[in-house]
């Protein structure tokens, strides 16, 4: 059975909202990951919190990540220097900036979190999630009164 751990959208909120049936909660337990994965996929980003490393040139004080939203810096290493960098720098949005000017030109590796959890997940992400359950849900019950048994249809 798929986990709810890894749902940003909790399955008995979605449950109460479409008025599930328990018996079928593997069955829709399988349609919310699918969901949650076509969203990800559009957006070309995971939702759930992800550790990722970035190594780059600081150029203008500043280096750019990767990945959108930075949660959390984890640490900061200078690579030309070989040592642990503890200065300050700002965050703002996937730009992050130096104010020491001795690292202008250093390479370095930042290890960084991205992602949302369940409580800081977006409300207009959790309704498109949602939404596609709601299609993704309609398409399988089609198929199945249609004369598929659930074990011929898969979940696109």
């Amino acid at each position: 059975m798929t986990g709810e751990e890894n749902l940003m959208v909790d399955y008995e909120r979605v449950r109460d909202f479409f008025n599930l049936d328990e018996c079928e909660k593997e069955r829709d337990l399988l349609i919310l990951q699918s969901a949650q994965e076509s969203v990800e996929n559009y957006l070309d980003r995971k939702l759930c919190i992800v550790e990722y490393i970035c190594i780059q040139k600081i150029q203008d004080r500043r280096i750019i990540l990767e990945e959108l939203n930075p949660v959390e810096l984890v640490r900061i290493l200078d690579l030309s220097a070989r040592q642990s960098v503890n200065t300050d720098c700002h965050l703002d949005g996937r730009k992050l900036y130096f104010f020491d000017g001795r690292l202008e030109n250093h390479e370095i590796l930042a290890r960084y979190t991205a992602g949302f959890t369940k409580e800081t997940l977006p409300q207009d992400l959790a309704e498109c999630i949602m939404n596609v359950f709601m299609h993704k849900s309609e398409c399988a019950r089609k198929r199945i009164k249609g004369g598929l048994e659930i074990k011929d249809y898969k979940i696109l």
